[in-house]
């Protein structure tokens, strides 16, 4: 929809690309330490200033400047494969993990070196759109499978400061809390089949549910069937 609405102002033609590199420039950060870093410049729309925010990637290798890349996102996708993630506050906290890169060749010296990238959010959006990682590529089925998880949400999402870019801190002030306001479900236990239902919450705090033409009003999490296989795909924030 965000192509759609920048064809439709005269923006930009659909399939053509909707962001562009700004190029390199030095930012000096704490104790003067600089990093050379690149932002992705993203196309303005009305969707893109409710659902988009932005990422700051940063590659440190020894003996070079950090190497930074801010990139828009309109949705946050979070891993929940790892036992240590056992609410979605846990897979945000995931999105900051260090990755050891391996095979990396240093810029400087030409030789393999230990680089390392982490992510954090620089820029929160009006309107967070989490999606959850409930699908995965085993390569040894070589087959797509569906994680048999359940992870724990409330409606209030606190974000913890430490998956904020420090840089972003001053301007995102403090810790930010958004309220839930619909949850998209995937029943069944396959990756190649299964149905996807939704709630939706209303304004005087009871929520709607949604199965194809069924339409039952009750609380978050209600599972009128008694079935337990109510497994959150998407969190919509």
């Amino acid at each position: 929809m965000h192509e759609e609405l920048l064809a439709v102002l005269g923006k930009n033609t659909i399939g053509q690309p909707t962001s562009n590199d700004s190029g390199d420039w030095l930012e000096v950060g704490k104790k003067n330490k600089t990093a050379i870093t690149r932002t992705t410049e993203f196309m303005e729309s009305p969707i893109s200033k409710i659902f988009s925010g932005r990422m700051r990637s940063v590659l440190r290798c020894p003996g070079t400047q950090d190497s930074v890349k801010i990139e828009a996102f309109q949705t946050l996708q979070v891993d929940i494969v790892s036992d240590s993630v056992v609410t979605i506050e846990d897979a945000l906290k995931g999105l900051t993990a260090v990755e050891t890169l391996d095979e990396f060749i240093s810029p400087t010296k030409g030789v393999r070196a230990d680089a390392t990238k982490q992510n954090f959010i620089e820029a929160l959006p009006p309107v967070l759109l989490l999606h959850l990682k409930t699908f995965e590529y085993d390569n040894i089925s070589k087959t797509t499978r569906k994680i048999q998880k359940l992870i724990k949400y409330e409606n209030t999402l606190r974000i913890d400061p430490e998956i904020i870019a420090p840089s972003a801190l001053p301007v995102v002030g403090g810790r930010v809390e958004y309220s839930l306001f619909a949850v998209v479900y995937h029943h069944g236990r396959s990756a190649l089949g299964g149905h996807y239902t939704c709630d939706v919450s209303m304004r005087d705090g009871q929520w709607i549910h949604y199965d194809d033409e069924q339409v039952v009003v009750g609380s978050l999490l209600e599972d009128p069937k008694g079935k337990r296989d109510w497994q959150p795909y998407m969190l919509f924030y």
